[in-house]
C-alpha cells in the first residue's frame, strides 16, 4: 500500500498549521522529514499533491481530495484506536437484547439513546420477541 496514515497525518497538519515547518512543530519532527515525507508520497501516488510555485505550498485538486478523503480515514482509525482500548477494559462491541412484545417499546428505546449518548461504542440490537406459553 502506497497511502500510511502517518502521511496523511502528515498532510492534515500542514493544513491545519498552514506551513511544513509549522506542521514539522506540531508534530515534533524536523521540517525535512515533513518535506520528505510529502515528496514520497507524491512519488508513491504519482501525482502532485501541492503546487509550490508561489511563496507558500498550496493543496492542488487532488491534494484536497487526498485530505478531504484522508481525514475521514484518519477518524475512523482514531475511533479503532478508542474502540480497541474500551474493549481491552471490559466494554461489549455488541450488546443483544430481547423485549417482549408484551412490553412497550418506547421506554426501551429513551434508555438506548440514554446509552448511546454516553458514546460507550457498543452497539445495540434490540429484538422484539413473541413468548408463548402458559403464565
Amino acid at each position: 500500500m502506497k497511502l500510511t496514515l502517518d502521511a496523511l497525518l502528515v498532510l492534515d497538519a500542514i493544513h491545519q498549521q498552514g506551513s511544513f515547518a509549522a506542521a514539522a512543530e506540531a508534530l515534533h519532527r524536523v521540517p525535512s522529514a515533513i518535506t520528505y515525507s510529502m515528496k514520497k508520497l507524491e512519488q508513491d501516488l504519482g501525482v502532485a499533491l501541492f503546487d509550490r510555485a508561489g511563496h507558500r505550498a498550496k493543496l492542488t485538486e487532488s491534494g484536497q481530495f487526498l485530505l478531504a478523503e484522508g481525514r475521514h480515514l484518519l477518524n475512523t482509525a482514531t475511533e479503532l484506536e478508542n474502540q480497541v482500548n474500551k474493549v481491552s477494559k471490559g466494554w461489549e462491541v455488541e450488546l443483544t437484547i430481547a423485549v417482549a412484545n408484551m412490553l412497550p417499546v418506547d421506554g426501551f428505546l429513551q434508555l438506548i439513546n440514554q446509552f448511546y449518548q454516553q458514546q460507550s461504542g457498543t452497539h445495540i440490537k434490540l429484538l422484539s420477541e413473541v413468548y408463548g406459553g402458559t403464565w
